[in-house]
């Protein structure tokens, strides 16, 4: 309980740098953007918090 509040707090103050995700072989229209420094998954992030290096 206490680790997921600390879980939930750390991506309250990241700064986010979100890439592309999506399913490898089911369901190729299932995409989403994952934040590489906490796990935090959006579908519609800001185009200047988008990262394309990984």
């Amino acid at each position: 309980m206490i680790t997921d509040a600390i879980y939930e707090l750390k991506k309250l103050f990241c700064h986010h740098e979100y890439v592309y995700r999506t399913t490898p072989y089911f369901l190729p229209y299932m995409d989403w953007y994952e934040c590489r420094k906490c796990g935090r998954r959006v579908y519609n992030p800001p185009k200047e918090l988008v990262v394309h290096d990984d």
